[in-house]
C-alpha cells in the first residue's frame, strides 16, 4: 500500500479506558513478532485518534519504519492480562494534524449507526 504524501493512521474508537496498541507491518517484518507499535488509550466515548508514523516505534527489527512498504495493520491489546473492550468504526489515512474530521456518535454499541456524525465529538493525537 502507497501511502506518499500522508502522515498517519487515524480512527474513531471508544472501549473501557484500557491502553491499546496499533501495530504496522511491512516487507521488513519477517518474524511474527515483528512490528512497528504505538499505543493509544481508549476511553467510553467515541473520538477520533490519530497517530503519526513517527510515533511507530519498532519492535524486535532494527530497520525503519518504509510508509511504501506497509503489508498490515493490527489492533492488539498486549503486555498484561485484562478485559480488552474496544470498537473501532473505521480505520484510516490523514495528511495534516491541524484539518479537522468529524467523528461517530457517542456510546460505544455495535448497534449505533456510525455512519451518523456528531460535531460534539473530540479529536486526540496521539503524541
Amino acid at each position: 500500500m502507497t501511502v506518499l504524501g500522508l502522515e498517519g493512521r487515524t480512527a474513531p474508537v471508544c472501549g473501557n479506558g484500557e491502553h491499546y496498541n496499533l501495530h504496522l507491518k511491512s516487507r521488513d517484518c519477517t518474524l511474527p513478532w515483528q512490528a512497528y507499535r504505538a499505543t493509544f488509550v481508549v476511553g467510553p466515548d467515541w473520538q477520533e485518534i490519530r497517530i503519526p508514523f513517527e510515533h511507530f516505534t519498532p519492535n524486535r527489527l532494527s530497520a525503519p519504519l518504509d510508509t511504501d512498504q506497509l503489508t498490515q495493520l493490527g489492533l492488539v491489546a498486549i503486555g498484561r492480562a485484562f478485559r480488552a473492550q474496544v470498537c473501532v468504526a473505521e480505520v484510516g489515512w490523514y495528511r495534516d494534524l491541524d484539518a479537522g474530521s468529524a467523528l461517530s456518535p457517542s456510546g460505544c454499541s455495535p448497534s449505533a449507526d456510525l455512519k451518523e456524525r456528531s460535531t460534539a465529538s473530540r479529536s486526540v493525537s496521539i503524541m
